[in-house]
């Protein structure tokens, strides 16, 4: 896992299960702590978002576990969209499908594919793990099992051409998206962290 050039989110990138268990561990503490300050066994929801992160970088058994403890406290019955955040390269091969199977499990019905882009070259300036044709991988097996899937796209990035973004969209409207989702690169953040690319633009100005 890799820290994106345009992130300016304070995150700790580790790769251990044993820290990812520790962390579902406590999140499971303070749902519970919350919930006993609510004098609540469960909450009804109208629509689920499972973001903010990527859920799907825990493994199969982790990914069950997290989303059994969820919807032990969260009634999910009379949703009207579950909606969970993906990474290209964590819904590709063997592994990915069985993921995208445990999401379909629990009822999810829409995922938000973060393809940012279709430029390799500009993919790799991102920082980003994946490629093209991996977006285009996890697309297809996102509509073969029966999700709708969103495409997230970034535009406005140093060196990217109008050329190049029209492909992108071509591209995104090619994966067969029900909703494409586009965000101007964001070069100050609102944290008090900055990401790589304000960097980059501080030794040009």
């Amino acid at each position: 896992i890799k820290q994106c050039s345009f992130c300016h989110i304070p995150v700790v990138i580790s790769s251990s299960e044993s820290e990812k268990d520790l962390y579902l561990e406590h999140i499971e503490k303070e749902m519970e702590i919350y919930f006993e300050r609510l004098g609540a066994d469960r909450l009804k929801a109208n629509s689920i978002l499972l973001g903010g992160g990527t859920p799907t970088y825990l493994t199969p058994d982790q990914l069950d576990r997290f989303l059994k403890s969820f919807t032990a406290r969260v009634d999910i019955d009379n949703s009207t969209q579950f909606s969970c955040d993906i990474d290209p390269l964590t819904v590709i091969g063997y592994e990915g499908r069985e993921r995208l199977k445990i999401l379909k499990s629990f009822n999810v019905t829409r995922l938000s594919l973060g393809a940012q882009n279709f430029s390799d070259k500009l993919l790799r300036k991102m920082n980003r793990h994946h490629n093209s044709a991996d977006t285009l991988r996890a697309a297809g097996q996102v509509k073969e099992l029966g999700f709708e899937l969103e495409i997230e796209l970034i535009y406005g990035y140093p060196g990217e051409t109008e050329e190049q973004w029209a492909e992108t969209v071509s591209q995104a409207l090619r994966c067969g998206a029900d909703e494409i989702t586009i965000y101007r690169l964001m070069l100050i953040p609102n944290e008090g962290r900055k990401g790589a690319i304000a960097g980059m633009l501080d030794k040009r100005g």
